[in-house]
């Protein structure tokens, strides 16, 4: 016997009840039907006056289906209810823990950088341009720790002479050797790891990810 039903669904982004309507013959069809919708939604039939959740519908409409399939109920074990909770406290307990932890060390990490920016002074073109290899070597140091604290809090505050301090790290690898950049790379980590690192450094060099035109621009090497 195939029955006409209504769906009620509250769509509150525009304040409005829904209401569909479908034809169903089975519990298997009204079981497909209620995963359709992703929405909590009430059910009733054309001459019904209030409206029901799903459970309630079937009983409802299939009253003797119900009856008719019972599976047997087997008794398995017992949970302490107290355990359960107190492993959900903890569980949250250690979320909460660990989004704190995660705020402070981001925190930390901002004052660092806030604190290392005051204490390096913006240079010119000209003065970058007119630096020894060991003060632009040093300059380099400073610019990788910079580039960490950028990734680290995306905020990008580089006030340097250049569009983008990635720009000014490709024009400095390119006036020192590959090995000073190196060295610069791994006193950079270095500082950041609080004069320890324990793991070894791998500088991926400006020049294979952007090519520097003559007016200072980053140009991508994949640029078609």
């Amino acid at each position: 016997m195939t029955t006409t039903i209504q769906i009620s669904i509250y769509d509150w982004s525009i304040m409005e009840e829904l209401v569909f309507e479908a034809q169903i013959s089975s519990i298997e069809e009204f079981l497909a039907l209620t995963y359709r919708f992703d929405k909590k939604v009430k059910y009733k039939k054309a001459t019904d006056k209030n409206w029901y959740h799903a459970k309630t519908m079937i009983k409802r409409l299939f009253k003797k289906d119900v009856a008719k399939n019972r599976p047997v109920i087997k008794f398995v074990t017992t949970n302490d209810l107290n355990k359960i909770g107190e492993e959900k406290r903890k569980a949250e307990e250690e979320k909460r823990k660990a989004e704190e932890e995660a705020r402070l060390k981001k925190e930390k990490e901002e004052l660092e950088w806030e604190q290392w920016r005051k204490a390096n002074p913006k240079f010119t073109i000209e003065q970058i341009k007119s630096m020894s290899e060991v003060e632009l070597t040093n300059r380099l140091v400073d610019l990788y720790i910079e580039d960490y604290y950028i990734g680290k809090t995306d905020y990008n505050s580089y006030n340097g002479p250049f569009n983008t301090y990635l720009t000014e790290i490709a024009y400095i690898e390119l006036q020192i050797s590959s090995g000073l950049a190196d060295r610069a790379h791994y006193h950079a980590m270095e500082a950041l790891c609080g004069g320890k690192l324990t793991y070894k450094t791998n500088r991926h060099p400006m020049s294979e990810i952007f090519r520097l035109t003559d007016d200072f621009e980053l140009v991508s090497l994949n640029r078609a």
